[in-house]
């Protein structure tokens, strides 16, 4: 937007400076300081708003609370090189990009990035988002803020779509975080369950725990193997269940090495 003539409005500028806060925490600051003040307008640029949460990928990037304990020097290092000031920020903003977040992540082993993360956008009719959010934290041990992103439904179904199996408003609330216990898969296993139950479906981007005949109780395998007859993709493509799963019932635990461990404890 042009702000010509509206010198007096207020212009945040500090997502792309190497100095600044991560935009999560600037909303945060604002809405601490400003509980009972009422409406408050700030504007970005138009490149700082698409790009407002690239670094720290949204929170991800925040190491979960520790005692002095069980801190590790790889978790202490990773306090130090997140914390809110702007010296940290300026010698560490290279690393904490979304761009080289994902790169490290692609490095370690699947399934200990199940364990340390919970990672889910689940879509669910508006009036479900309090119980979802009450469950949440409840169950889940993340405590990075929630993401909530109004869902119009499409004008025709889409059977493999998270907002096409309805025709109400869906919001798509978005669990992401470090917990510290290790149990991830238990907690998105849980996720996942509740969606199901109470009318939701998840974006399949991210990790999936689902076993074969639960996915296929979601999602109408009929008309999938009918599609896939119609583009001649069976036998030359896997299936979507195949695709996304995320853990194999067969597959080995993988043994993390101690560069996994460090690294790990930096990406996730």
């Amino acid at each position: 937007q042009n702000l010509d003539g509206d010198e007096d409005k207020i212009v945040y500028e500090q997502t792309q400076k190497a100095y600044g806060e991560w935009f999560y925490e600037h909303v945060q600051d604002i809405v601490w300081s400003r509980k009972q003040m009422g409406v408050y307008v700030e504007y970005l640029p138009t490149y700082d708003y698409l790009f407002r949460f690239d670094r720290g990928s949204f929170w991800m990037a925040r190491p979960v609370s520790r005692t002095p304990s069980d801190a590790t020097l790889a978790t202490l290092l990773l306090m130090a090189a997140t914390h809110r000031n702007w010296i940290s920020r300026l010698l560490f903003r290279w690393a904490f990009t979304t761009t080289r977040l994902y790169q490290v992540m692609g490095n370690i082993p699947q399934d200990l990035i199940a364990k340390k993360m919970v990672i889910q956008d689940l879509y669910v009719p508006f009036h479900r988002v309090p119980q979802l959010v009450d469950f949440v934290r409840t169950t889940v041990p993340v405590s990075t803020p929630l993401w909530f992103c109004p869902v119009r439904p499409p004008q025709h179904q889409q059977f493999l779509s998270p907002h096409g199996h309805t025709q109400e408003l869906l919001v798509d609330v978005g669990v992401r975080g470090r917990v510290p216990d290790r149990r991830g898969v238990e907690h998105s296993r849980r996720l996942e369950a509740w969606a199901r139950v109470h009318g939701g479906r998840k974006m399949l981007y991210s990790q999936n725990f689902y076993s074969e005949s639960a996915f296929w109780k979601i999602y109408d395998l009929w008309q999938y193997r009918k599609l896939r007859k119609k583009y001649s993709a069976e036998n030359i493509f896997p299936d979507v269940f195949t695709k996304i799963n995320s853990l194999k019932e067969d597959q080995p635990e993988t043994k993390a090495t101690w560069l996994h461990n460090v690294i790990s404890n930096f990406a996730v």
